[in-house]
């Protein structure tokens, strides 16, 4: 049976890297979100269960206001610290993996995705996966990486990804459009990340 869309291509180290990128960038902001909420949820509670009489609309304001403001430095501190400590670790961790992978195989690894109908089947030396669309929980892409995450809702997660120049004699958008349509557990098609 013929693929309908076919990816191809050997990992490099610059592959990698461009995987381990995807993957710290597909890490979402929620800790600190979650953080700061139940963080304010504690001290407000704390400073009202004593006394309820302080819950003037004054006070309401300063609280709201000092929340906004922890939410910010929060979105901030996430966008441009925390993110790029993360492309620091990305590229570090993908070339020492890439390493890890040439002294094990003593090659580089030539890795092919097909996408059928039903399923979509990666294949690398003599190895097979096999995931189908509804396993897919997450897409996402970079410039120049498209990206899977499998499982996760009774299993193991997994990432696959895979370069974007890898397809073979098709049209990205029609990638994106067929991929979008058969992942229904995936609301909301490719997530763009900047990296």
């Amino acid at each position: 049976m013929e693929p309908i869309y076919h990816f191809e291509y050997t990992e490099t180290e610059k592959t990698f890297q461009d995987m381990y990128l995807m993957f710290y960038q597909s890490r979402s902001g929620y800790g600190y979100k979650l953080t700061i909420f139940f963080m304010g949820l504690l001290i407000l509670f704390m400073q009202v269960s004593p006394d309820p009489s302080i819950v003037t609309p004054k006070y309401i304001i300063q609280v709201a206001v000092i929340w906004a403001l922890a939410f910010l430095l929060g979105f901030l501190g996430n966008k441009y610290i925390y993110a790029g400590f993360n492309r620091k670790n990305a590229v570090k961790s993908g070339t020492e993996a890439y390493t890890q992978r040439i002294e094990k195989r003593g090659t580089e690894l030539h890795v092919s995705i097909d996408c059928y109908e039903e399923e979509f089947v990666v294949s690398f030396q003599e190895k097979q996966e096999q995931h189908t669309y509804h396993e897919v929980t997450r897409l996402m892409e970079t410039s120049t990486m498209f990206g899977t995450v499998v499982g996760g809702v009774r299993g193991q997660k997994k990432m696959v990804s895979f370069p974007k120049d890898a397809l073979k004699e098709a049209d990205i958008d029609d990638f994106r459009r067929f991929m979008t349509g058969k992942c229904t557990n995936v609301a909301g098609g490719f997530k763009e990340l900047k990296v």
